[in-house]
């Protein structure tokens, strides 16, 4: 298939700067981005899932960006056996992980990885 190109950025955050990963064919022509979060159990449980829609979404022509926006302790919390403890924890944090994916939309989409007008919100639950 196409070679698919991976690059890091941190964008800066509200607490610290957020890692963000993109996926995007080879070369720096402008492509419309595709912002990806991931569900309550982080990005690293799912990581092969989501690798694939970015990659077919690489083959369609879009730069997709995935903002890790959990920070290690969140990581750590939301993976924990007991529900009690991941419900405080996304009660106490939710905020900020929006207003840090918020931040890495901003940062991405005015010229931080890709020049274009054109940006899409791809979640998941």
């Amino acid at each position: 298939g196409m070679e698919v190109a991976v690059s890091e950025v941190l964008v800066p955050g509200h607490e610290s700067s957020v890692p963000v990963r993109c996926y995007a064919s080879v070369g720096n022509e402008p492509r419309p981005l595709i912002v990806l979060l991931h569900g309550a159990s982080g990005f690293s449980r799912f990581a092969a899932a989501y690798e694939s829609h970015a990659s077919s979404l690489v083959a369609q022509g879009y730069r997709v960006c995935a903002v890790f926006y959990y920070s290690g302790e969140d990581a750590q919390m939301m993976s924990d056996q007991a529900r009690a403890i991941r419900e405080a924890q996304y009660r106490k944090r939710f905020d900020t992980w929006m207003s840090e994916a918020s931040d890495a939309i901003d940062y991405l989409s005015t010229g931080g990885v890709t020049k274009t007008a054109h940006v899409g919100l791809l979640g998941f639950s």
